[in-house]
């Protein structure tokens, strides 16, 4: 209710602001077509300041009518029908609030709307961010009890079948093998490794 009582004031201070402005715009068009009538201005600058007061004109009809909406929410927030509820024009000037005075309990601070529906915000955050990191974390096991037996099965294939180019074994059986091929090729000779001679 406070919001809207308020929004109401503040509307309020712009018709009264608008209204200087159409009274003063019309003050000028006034004397524009006067000017007009002596040769002192064109045509052009009569129509300009017209278009300007036109325009004000709309913009304090719509902030009216604003202000008709939020007389009948006030209307329908004190359970009042909306005909029957009138608000008398006061323009808000101030634009800040009015300051605690000192001493004043903390009780009544914490009564205010605007602190409670902080504190329920406050609230709702803090929930959902609780419920947002229990996800994260059932994600996060789940997502490594999956993955956990397929790493296994990878590590056991890895110790199963080493590679055998760096396997110390087999390159002195690979090295082992090697004079035999040459003997039984004939190439080289049994001790020495030079060739053997041609019969």
């Amino acid at each position: 209710m406070a919001q809207f009582y308020y929004t109401l004031r503040a509307l309020d201070a712009q018709v009264q602001i608008l209204t200087e402005n159409v009274a003063s715009f019309r003050e000028q068009v006034r004397i524009l077509s006067a000017q007009l009538k002596s040769g002192l201005v064109s045509p052009i600058v009569l129509y300009q300041a017209q278009a300007q007061l036109q325009a004000t004109l709309a913009q304090l009809r719509d902030v009216e009518r604003a202000r008709a909406d939020q007389e009948h929410a006030l209307a329908i927030l004190c359970g009042r029908p909306a005909p029957l509820f009138t608000v008398a024009s006061n323009p808000l000037h101030e634009a800040s609030p009015p300051d605690v005075p000192p001493g004043l309990p903390a009780q009544l601070l914490a009564r205010r709307p605007d602190v409670a529906e902080g504190r329920a915000e406050c609230r709702c955050r803090q929930r959902s961010d609780r419920r947002g990191n229990r996800r994260l974390l059932s994600y996060l096991h789940s997502d490594r009890r999956r993955r956990l037996p397929e790493r296994r099965r990878l590590e056991h294939l890895q110790l199963a079948e080493p590679r055998r180019c760096h396997h110390p074994q087999h390159l002195v059986s690979h090295l082992s093998r090697r004079p035999a091929q040459g003997q039984s090729r004939g190439h080289r000779g049994p001790s020495t490794g030079r060739p053997s001679p041609r019969t």
